[in-house]
């Protein structure tokens, strides 16, 4: 039943772990960097090409709250006494943001301050004081 313990979402539809003999792995959450779930799936074959799973979105739910949204990036297959044995890797979200291309208006970098102080090397007058909101904004309207 969805929403109580832990459902997976790939593609955006619940997966039945056990209809597809898979579990999740190994969750990190890393809170300054990219976060990674593996998921395992053990007595199957091997994956067809293009893996129907690779590039695919994946999502964490626990008891009803997201704990990871991320895609799925990279898969390892090795051979068992059961058979193959694959393990998917995915990245959060972070990774999909790393992936886009950014160059800051005012200082042609790929990284772009706010809300400095006044005294910091790294202020701009044009920069302070905004909110979340209007710095997605303004990131999201440079080159």
């Amino acid at each position: 039943m969805a929403g109580v313990g832990t459902d997976i979402y790939i593609d955006g539809s619940l997966v039945d772990l056990a209809e597809v003999n898979a579990w999740p792995d190994r969750l990190d959450l890393r809170l300054e960097g990219i976060s990674t779930l593996s998921l395992g799936r053990r007595g199957g074959s091997l994956p067809t090409l293009p893996d129907p799973l690779m590039g695919k979105p994946v999502r964490v739910d626990y008891n009803g709250t997201t704990v990871f949204a991320g895609d799925v990036y990279d898969v390892q297959a090795d051979f068992t006494a059961e058979g193959y044995g694959n393990t998917y890797q995915a990245r959060c979200l972070r990774n999909r943001g790393d992936q886009v291309p950014f160059q800051d208006a005012n200082t042609l970098t790929t990284t772009a301050n706010y809300n400095y102080p006044s005294d910091s090397e790294f202020y701009f007058a044009s920069r302070a004081g905004l909110t979340v909101g209007e710095i997605v904004r303004d990131c999201l309207e440079m080159a």
